[in-house]
């Protein structure tokens, strides 16, 4: 069975290193592109229940969730630590929580997502 992906695009605006907050409510998410122009950093995310209360994003032994950034790049997500049943606001980050990377441009990161059955 095909599935049409969802585009989510995670705005995160010049000066700054981490995105708005983009609703994921309900959905698996698949692979995360990076923009042509990159200031050199990995990924990591920020997650909330509430829209109101985010923290870092970790896996299940408590370290936070890293992406291998690069410019102009596509990186499969691993399906087990991006189906979380209960998250329903995501940012992505530019660097980590204790080291974050400023953009020296606005850059759009895109995910894909499927709808979770």
């Amino acid at each position: 069975m095909f599935y049409s992906p969802i585009l989510l695009n995670f705005i995160i605006p010049s000066g700054l290193s981490l995105s708005g907050n983009v609703n994921v409510s309900g959905l698996h998410l698949l692979e995360i592109r990076f923009p042509d122009a990159w200031d050199a950093a990995n990924i990591t995310f920020s997650g909330s229940l509430d829209d109101v209360n985010f923290s870092p994003f970790s896996d299940f032994s408590g370290a936070e969730v890293v992406v291998v950034g690069s410019a102009f790049s596509l990186r499969r997500l691993n399906p087990v630590i991006f189906q979380p049943t209960g998250l329903r606001f995501l940012r992505v980050r530019s660097g980590t929580a204790a080291a974050p990377v400023t953009q020296t441009a606005q850059r759009t990161v895109v995910v894909s997502a499927v709808q979770r059955q």
